[in-house]
């Protein structure tokens, strides 16, 4: 019973994270005041349901406590530190009190809490992942199909549904922009179902290897290894029977360009590489091959700077913007200097902007100088301890869907250095709700 209804439970939360932030402007818009944000209580709804399935599943887990605490480990530890010490830092520094704290835990903390509670329910309760991973799936695939369409609808389109008609804010207090314009060109930025164009090129880092994989495993990315004899599929036949998801991944590339967010194209790079390598260690691609896919777009960059210089300056480097974000970096390294103890959850990144004045925040740019602002030295090695565990134990997956959200974990975490890649709570609690119940499954047979 417990296990069909985490089932479900897990299934419905996927099937409406993607759509979160459209859902949720479209029920303010609705029933509530247009003009302003959502209020809390429906923008909570995700903590709010996590958070009691995650109680749910610590009572369920009491029982089995000696197994749970066999199968601890340096992740668990991990994360279990860095909770600790960010509570105890926001308790110390933060300003605001708890509500502060709280809100800068929903960035840093509820997705690793998340992680942890669904790993060790798997480990210890097998249920049916697979209606859950294909919702997803799904859901995904209907974000990029958005996204496509939005090169062909009106710019405003989204205005109609709830959203600011005021482009380029980001304040707080008021409904989603509509559309994000590439310094003030007029060019609006796709985003999909997401809040933003860099929401959702965090969100496509993550959700195209899932995809790709898909299309080169089939239904075995929803087995475990030992459950199927011969994994290996002729290349011809995959790109019969996969050529319609085959087309999506080619327009969730679109998409993801589409979004110009300079950030994610570097760590779509550097993912590319890594899945380039796993893609090569099953069909040995000539390494001429892999060579013209690494440096072509290196190649397509130099073609526009030398014969469209007017767009490779305002689409691609954009001076300004580019100025904006070094001199905030540079800013989070100085207060991170000034104050290596950390200046409590909520004073850097994304939550900051909820109790600044005029809601401008601090925002250093970088989602590794936000966790380093705000839970110090300390807490940015605890951070990037849990990054490099995580990515380890994705690696050694019974499933082959581990190596997507390894590949999904390079991709954002370059974009990471630049941007706060994991402030979107869609791709947040989706990455890592859904890699907790991949590695938890190393020890249980999925039923």
């Amino acid at each position: 019973m417990l296990s069909r209804f985490l089932s479900f439970s897990l299934a419905l939360f996927f099937l409406l994270i993607p759509f979160h932030a459209f859902l949720v402007t479209g029920i303010n818009a609705l029933f509530f005041d247009p003009h302003t944000a959502p209020p809390f209580f429906i923008n909570a709804w995700k903590e709010v349901f996590l958070f009691s399935l995650l109680c749910i599943v610590f009572v369920s887990l009491i029982p089995h406590w000696r197994k749970v605490i066999q199968n601890i480990d340096i992740l668990d530890i991990l994360i279990i530190l860095f909770s600790f010490w960010a509570i105890v830092i926001g308790y110390l520094e933060t300003d605001h009190g708890w509500s502060q704290i709280l809100l800068g835990a929903k960035y840093d903390l509820f997705p690793f809490w998340f992680f942890l509670g669904f790993r060790k329910c798997t480990q210890i309760i097998p249920f049916n992942l697979t209606p859950i991973f294909k919702i997803f799936f799904w859901t995904g695939c209907v974000v990029i199909v958005f996204g496509i369409l939005q090169f062909f609808l009106p710019s405003d389109f989204l205005v109609h549904f709830g959203y600011s008609s005021d482009p380029n804010h980001f304040t707080p207090d008021k409904p989603l922009a509509y559309c994000q314009q590439i310094s003030y060109s007029g060019y609006c930025r796709l985003q999909s179902f997401a809040s933003g164009p860099n929401q959702l090129a965090s969100f496509l880092l993550f959700f195209l290897p899932f995809l790709g994989m898909f299309i080169w495993k089939g239904e075995f990315l929803f087995l475990k290894k030992d459950q199927i004899q011969n994994t290996l599929q002729n290349t011809s036949c995959i790109l019969q029977k996969n050529i319609w998801w085959i087309i999506v991944f080619i327009m969730g590339i679109f998409v993801l360009l589409g979004t110009f967010s300079r950030s994610a194209l570097l760590g779509a790079f550097f993912a590319s590489i890594i899945g380039i390598y796993f893609l090569f260690q099953e069909t040995h691609i000539p390494l001429k091959i892999i060579l013209g896919a690494l440096f072509s777009p290196f190649i397509v960059v130099g073609i526009i700077s030398i014969f469209y210089p007017p767009f490779f300056n305002q689409f691609l480097v954009r001076i300004s913007s580019t100025q904006g974000h070094y001199e905030r970096s540079l800013d989070g390294i100085r207060f991170i200097l000034e104050n290596p103890w950390g200046l409590g959850l909520g004073d850097a990144g994304p939550a900051s902007s909820r109790f600044a004045e005029q809601f401008s925040g601090f925002l250093p740019e970088s989602w590794y100088l936000q966790i380093a602002l705000e839970t110090g030295i300390l807490g940015i090695f605890l951070f990037l301890g849990i990054i490099f565990f995580a990515g380890q134990a994705f690696l050694k997956s019974d499933f082959f869907l581990g190596k997507a959200f390894f590949i999904g974990l390079v991709g954002i975490s370059v974009m990471g250095i630049f941007l706060h890649s994991w402030e979107s709570s869609t791709l947040a609690y989706s990455f890592w709700g859904l890699g907790g119940l991949v590695i938890g499954n190393r020890y249980k047979t999925v039923q």
